[in-house]
C-alpha cells in the first residue's frame, strides 16, 4: 500500500466530511434560458487552437437566489482571421461593455467585479459520428445572447398571438378660436 492520499493531504480522506447536497457538483447541465444576474470573475486574452488569432475569455458568477455560484464562460473573438467571427465577437464585447459602463476597454481586468444581467439561452449539443456510432463531440451548453446594466429592466418576449399594445391617443384642448375636435367612429380615421 501507498499512502497516497494521506501524504498529498496529510491526513486520511473521510467521505462522510463531504456529503452529498444535492446541488449536483459536477453536474453541468445549461442554465434555464432566462435573465440573470452575474458578476465577471476572471478575463483573459487566449490564443485561438488554430494558433491564428486571439479571443477574451470571460468568466461570469450567477448572482442571486437561482443557480447561484454557478459559473458562465463566454468567448469573444477579437482577432481573428474571419472578419466575420471578429465583428460578432467585437460586437458582442461592445455590448458587454455598455452593460458595465465601460465605453472604452484597453485592459480587460477592467472588466472583474463589474456586475451586468445576462440573458442565457442554450446552445445545443454538438454531435459528430465516429466508427459509425453517433457520439457526443460537444455537450449542450450555456450562452449569453444579451447584456443589461443591473436594474435595467427585462422584457418578456411577446407570443406571436398575443397583439401590441395599442397606443391610445388624448385630444388636447383646442386653442382659443379653434373648432373642438369631434371623435371619429372606432376603426375610423379622424378625417373619414
Amino acid at each position: 500500500m501507498s499512502n497516497d492520499i494521506q501524504e498529498a493531504l496529510g491526513m486520511n480522506f473521510v467521505a462522510a466530511d463531504y456529503p452529498d447536497d444535492g446541488n449536483g457538483d459536477g453536474d453541468f447541465k445549461p442554465l434555464t434560458p432566462g435573465w440573470y444576474p452575474a458578476e465577471i470573475e476572471k478575463t483573459g486574452i487566449k490564443r485561438t487552437n488554430a494558433d491564428d488569432g486571439r479571443y477574451l475569455n470571460v468568466q461570469f458568477c450567477i448572482l442571486g437566489e437561482v443557480y447561484s455560484g454557478r459559473k458562465v464562460f463566454e468567448m469573444y473573438n477579437i482577432d481573428n482571421p474571419s472578419t466575420a467571427c471578429q465583428a460578432m465577437g467585437r460586437k458582442q464585447l461592445g455590448k458587454l461593455c455598455c452593460a458595465v459602463g465601460l465605453p472604452d476597454l484597453g485592459d480587460s481586468q477592467r472588466l472583474i467585479g463589474k456586475t451586468v444581467m445576462i440573458k442565457t439561452a442554450v446552445k445545443a449539443a454538438v454531435m459528430e459520428m465516429v466508427n459509425g456510432i453517433k457520439v457526443e463531440k460537444y455537450k449542450a451548453d450555456t450562452e449569453i445572447k444579451e447584456y443589461k446594466a443591473p436594474g435595467a429592466a427585462t422584457t418578456k418576449p411577446r407570443s406571436a398571438q398575443e397583439k401590441p399594445p395599442v397606443a391610445e391617443t388624448v385630444a388636447s384642448a383646442p386653442e382659443q378660436g379653434e373648432a373642438p375636435s369631434t371623435t371619429s367612429a372606432p376603426g375610423k380615421m379622424p378625417w373619414e
